[in-house]
């Protein structure tokens, strides 16, 4: 991710128990404060009869991000060379000659997808902007928004931009009814999605957390596809605070007629559950998951819940279909629970030591990693323009140089660009050594492709003869993270050996404490990730055969985490 060159510095952790996040720089504070609140979205008008930015989907689109316009004109538009841009001058998209728009028109430029195909090649992420410039430069339309929208964004009628309440991609946008509106059931705001059963019956269970019944006549649930849909039928309601469960018999309306919740919806063991009110607006959503939820192999003693009736994330449960919710973290049958999280203030000075004074590395040396040899401190430096990383010796003082031999560092490359020199390789955002030889680097999409979501963690040889180096082992984690913007995934990686994680560490397969010889192909230590957006951090097992299983989550409250370090002393992620 682009950020202004600035002098690396050396960076501690905080103690924080068993299970636990630091995530500061030297210096007291121990969280930065809070950025300043983004409006939802600002638009600039455009001239009447204009060409102009519609609809914007930012997150989770298909197959990427993408941009509609729209031709309010009563005559064609040509738009040979017109350019469009996200908040990076440097990301520009220029529309081929002999592009034409017809009154009336809508026109969709989706992000190139893993194959090239596509049209803009760059991502776009939260606090961002589109805008649209004609071929001489001059700005026609620009559009800026703070957090992604949980739909997509869109212009109204009266060209204001609101949260849409379904992708209307290359239509007219769709907007749920003003909640202020006579006759809007605004109270709907206090349904939720509380557990999910996915095996071996098939379920939902829903809670009003409010203290008033709810109409929820009409109100639609979904899967991960939107084909895949059931309405709640006529006279359906739901009293205050109380679960109401949608099983494979309950019967609703499917398209025009009616059928059982099993003929519309069959929950799989990687899906989701998401739920809309009767104008299509999206009310909650459970979160994909990527296997079926289990409890010591069996798939009977296990839900996937929310420990708290007023939300959070969906995790491992024990069944409670129309009841409140027993997550495995919870004090009691059958659950471990999670230490807290506890932060405290770093006690070693409070200055920091400049290592790159002097320019050593490229522009945006993203990852640190200090490790322990036997001849002496290491420090390993990873830049994320072309996967190139270093070596340095430290010495008592906290002063650092450059091994020798590694002045030019080395790159790392996927085993697929392997013969391709010339490739722009991987987008490395965090390096980490383990105690078996190799370095682990931490990549959020391929240079080849920045507008596609890829995460990866590569297993690196330092000792490989430069200057190229390609990964003997390669993790994709894509499938196993939230799906992100391309420029907004993985940030960091730390290695945590067993020893130090042993029954500290809730398993969400097992729900009980980690062990590590549930997994027999992982080595001796598990890999943490941070994902930048949400700030997730999640623990994972890289297996020797190129599999990888989630095992832990933690999330730490913030915004985004951009880096990670065990302090093996105070025992503190």
């Amino acid at each position: 991710m682009p950020r202004t060159p600035r002098p690396l510095a050396m960076f501690a952790a905080c103690a924080i128990g068993a299970s636990c996040l630091a995530l500061g720089p030297l210096t007291p504070a121990t969280a930065a404060p809070p950025e300043p609140a983004t409006p939802a979205a600002q638009g600039r008008a455009v001239p009447a009869g204009g060409v102009r930015i519609n609809e914007v989907e930012s997150n989770g689109g298909v197959p990427g991000d993408w941009i509609e316009l729209f031709n309010a004109s009563a005559a064609p538009a040509d738009l040979s060379g017109v350019v469009v841009k996200d908040g990076d001058d440097s990301h520009a998209f220029v529309l081929p000659a002999g592009t034409m728009l017809a009154p009336g028109g809508f026109l969709v430029l989706d992000e190139r997808d893993k194959t090239g195909v596509g049209d803009f090649d760059f991502g776009l992420g939260k606090d961002d902007h589109v805008r649209l410039f004609d071929s001489a430069g001059v700005l026609l339309d620009s559009v800026s928004w703070g957090p992604h929208a949980a739909t997509t964004l869109g212009r109204t009628d009266a060209g204001e931009w609101r949260e849409t309440s379904q992708d209307s991609k290359g239509t007219a946008n769709v907007f749920a009814a003003d909640p202020e509106a006579p006759g809007t059931p605004g109270a709907a705001s206090s349904l939720r999605l509380s557990e999910v059963d996915s095996q071996p019956a098939d379920w939902v269970e829903l809670v009003n957390t409010g203290t008033e019944p709810l109409d929820i006549a009409g109100f639609e649930l979904r899967d991960n596809s939107d084909d895949h849909s059931w309405r709640f039928p006529a006279g359906s309601t739901i009293a205050g605070g109380a679960y109401l469960v949608v099983d494979e018999n309950s019967v609703g309306q499917i398209g025009g007629g009616t059928g059982l919740f099993s003929e519309a919806i069959g929950i799989g063991s990687a899906d989701q559950i998401r739920l809309f009110d009767q104008t299509g607006g999206q009310l909650d959503d459970s979160g994909a998951w990527t296997a079926h939820a289990a409890l010591d192999g069996d798939a009977a003693k296990a839900t996937l819940a929310r420990c708290a009736v007023s939300g959070g994330p969906f995790v491992l449960a024990h069944p409670t279909p129309g009841a409140a919710n027993l997550c495995v973290t919870d004090s009691g049958e059958g659950g471990t629970e999670q230490p807290p999280l506890v932060t405290r203030v770093w006690p070693g000075s409070p200055s920091t030591t400049a290592i790159d004074t002097t320019p050593m590395f490229l522009e945006d040396s993203s990852g640190l990693d200090t490790q322990v040899t036997s001849d002496g401190v290491v420090l390993w430096a990873v830049d994320n323009g072309e996967g190139r990383f270093w070596k340095l010796n430290v010495a008592a003082d906290g002063t650092a140089k450059i091994a020798d031999g590694w002045a030019d560092g080395k790159r790392a490359r996927f085993q697929k660009d392997a013969a391709n020199p010339r490739a722009a390789g991987p987008d490395t955002e965090g390096i980490t050594a383990a105690n078996d030889g190799f370095l682990y680097l931490a990549s959020e999409r391929d240079n080849s492709a920045k507008g596609v979501n890829f995460n990866a963690v590569l297993q690196i040889d330092p000792e490989a003869a430069g200057p190229d180096v390609v990964a003997t082992v390669e993790w994709d984690l894509t499938g196993l993270l939230p799906q992100v913007s391309a420029n907004l995934g993985i940030e960091a990686v730390e290695w945590v050996s067993d020893a130090d994680l042993a029954n500290k560490l809730v398993d969400v397969n097992t729900g009980a404490g980690y062990d590590p010889e549930t997994y027999p192909l992982h080595g001796d230590g598990l890999f943490f990730v941070a994902v930048e957006d949400g700030g997730q951090v999640f623990a994972f097992a890289l297996n020797s055969d190129g599999t990888a299983q989630r095992v832990a989550e933690v999330r730490p409250g913030l915004p985004g985490v951009m880096s990670l370090d065990y302090d093996t002393v105070l025992g503190g992620l």
